[in-house]
């Protein structure tokens, strides 16, 4: 079965309920189509707060905030959410941080 790692940044890393207080990194399958937007809407469903932080499943839309990141390179640039993931990759989910 082929995999990626998800690496989430805190806070993201509390949709996971781990009781980590740092970052946290799994594994999931790749299934279905094999794209970025698949592998979002499996991670809603198995982890309903990532609809909360993340990926908004109904519209199918990045919420705002989140930078995601495929192997070290903005998800955007890749061609957004219709990417195609490989195994191996790595998927960071990175909140957007602003400040002066």
């Amino acid at each position: 079965m082929e995999t990626v790692k998800l690496e989430f940044s805190m806070p993201y890393a509390e949709i996971l309920d781990t009781g980590s207080i740092g970052d946290v990194v799994i594994e999931q399958d790749i299934t279905g189509d094999g794209t970025v937007r698949n592998l979002l809407i499996e991670l809603s469903e198995r982890y309903p707060r990532a609809s909360e932080l993340i990926f908004d499943k109904t519209s199918q839309r990045l919420l705002e905030g989140v930078w995601v990141f495929v192997n070290k390179k903005q998800l955007e640039l890749l061609g957004g959410l219709d990417s195609k993931l490989k195994d191996g990759d790595v998927l960071s989910f990175v909140p957007i941080v602003a400040g002066g």
